[in-house]
């Protein structure tokens, strides 16, 4: 054999072998490419920060429902998830943020922040008037919920049936960084100086009493009656919610509303319990009259609704649309079965508070029954609706049972304000009869 024929064979021989460890060695580094875990994957091409978070944040960090979290990643466009395990030795966890390289820091000097000013805490408590109580508090809450809402601190007021009645003042904590606290005392100085400008010692306002205020049934169920104990035949009332001025509901004001504040306070520390919340989400039968709890959208809380259509989801049932009625408030909205609850009996034997009425004698301007969004809004500029303010009621007729038409002014200001009339005077609205005709009426 030639030299050349013996290199010839040796070289294949070397090449061949490097050809099979080059081989091995990628079909190596696939397999172990294919082995690694997702999120090494993922994070070759991100970014992952990791973030301690003290114990006693952890919950003010992820937030009600993990909105605080939710809104952090939104802004972000990223991800953040908690490590299960703890710091050994420490009861911190560890916030994991994964996103593009600037997403992650961006997140990280949010999350930062929050856990600085949430560190940062402190408490101071206040007083109040007691006759300050309701101004403070609001209808269904509304007022103590804004002012935590804008202020992001953590005000609690003295519960009504906690504190003593005979007191001239009322407690209030307020706890948060100090930038929150002033801007809720600010907000608490405001309703004072309304309450104080407002005042509460018009002789024309009537508030309704315990024995006053009766109920009428509906279906069985109880709604709360207006009736008016003064000559004039006036009642305050609030304007909860609006449709057209021919289609709104009202609350008469008294006990009944501090009433409705607890039960939806009740109601809504009973539905933040996970295990109620969803237990009973399980409603064996759904109808239209069928009485269950709902969320409002835009809020936390929950509230006593009943169901006036139903569309069943062959599919998947959860996910059937249901339309309710809020019967504490007026109004209709259309939310999926999955979203509401089996409403306890304990929740049911409250009067139904919303009284839906009518403005009498004004129909839309050129007649017919459409309003327009402009007057729509407008009635409900001078009804102040949802905003949980005073405005005298006098039931002229009842259409039927449950719906009443009624006359509406407003006696805040200078000088009386009808609405229909300034409905009319505004090119809003038309009477539907002249004025001779309603004194030959009357």
């Amino acid at each position: 054999m030639s030299i050349f024929s013996k290199l010839s064979t040796t070289t294949f021989v070397v090449t061949a072998g490097i050809c099979l460890a080059t081989a091995a060695t990628v079909i190596y580094v696939l397999t172990k490419e294919r082995e690694r875990p997702y999120n090494e994957i993922y994070a070759s091409n991100h970014s992952v920060i990791e973030v301690t978070v003290p114990t006693e944040v952890v919950g003010g960090i992820i937030g009600r429902y993990g909105s605080n979290i939710k809104q952090i990643q939104e802004v972000t466009n990223t991800v953040i998830n908690f490590k299960d395990q703890k710091i050994k030795g420490d009861s911190s966890r560890i916030a994991v943020i994964r996103g593009k390289p600037h997403d992650a820091q961006k997140a990280e000097s949010m999350l930062r922040s929050e856990i600085a000013d949430r560190l940062n805490v402190t408490s101071i408590d206040i007083v109040i008037p007691n006759s300050a109580y309701d101004s403070i508090i609001g209808t269904n809450s509304n007022n103590i919920r804004m002012i935590n809402d804008v202020s992001k601190a953590r005000v609690n007021v003295e519960k009504c049936y906690d504190r003593d009645t005979t007191a001239t003042t009322i407690g209030i904590n307020i706890k948060g960084t100090e930038r929150q606290i002033e801007i809720a005392k600010a907000l608490i100085d405001e309703k004072l100086t309304e309450l104080e400008a407002l005042g509460k010692s018009r002789h024309n306002r009537l508030f309704i009493t315990a024995d006053d205020q009766q109920t009428s049934t509906s279906n069985g169920r109880r709604i709360e009656k207006l009736e008016a104990t003064s000559q004039d035949g006036f009642i305050e009332v609030f304007v909860s919610v609006v449709d057209s001025p021919n289609r709104f509901w009202v609350q008469p004001i008294g006990v009944k509303a501090k009433e409705l504040d607890k039960l939806i306070s009740d109601m809504t520390d009973y539905y933040e319990d996970e295990n109620n919340k969803f237990a009973n989400q399980i409603l064996e039968k759904l109808e239209v009259g069928t009485l269950v709890a709902s969320p409002f959208q835009l809020e936390d809380s929950w509230y006593r609704t009943v169901v006036t259509a139903y569309e069943e989801d062959e599919y998947d049932p959860s996910e059937s649309t249901v339309t309710i009625f809020y019967v504490d408030f007026g109004g209709d909205a259309t939310v999926k079965r999955k979203e509401i609850s089996y409403l306890p009996s304990e929740f049911h034997h409250f009067p139904f508070q919303a009284i839906e009425c009518s403005l009498h004698n004004a129909e839309p301007k050129g007649g017919g029954y459409q309003w327009s969004k402009e007057a729509i809004s407008e009635f409900e500029k001078l009804t102040q609706s949802s905003q949980w303010e005073v405005i005298m009621l006098k039931i002229v007729e009842s259409q039927d049972e449950k719906v009443k038409e009624v006359e509406m002014v407003d006696t805040k200001g200078p000088t009386d304000i009808n609405v229909a009339e300034e409905l009319i005077a505004s090119g809003f609205a038309q009477r539907i009869r002249s004025e001779e005709d309603e004194q030959t009426t009357v």
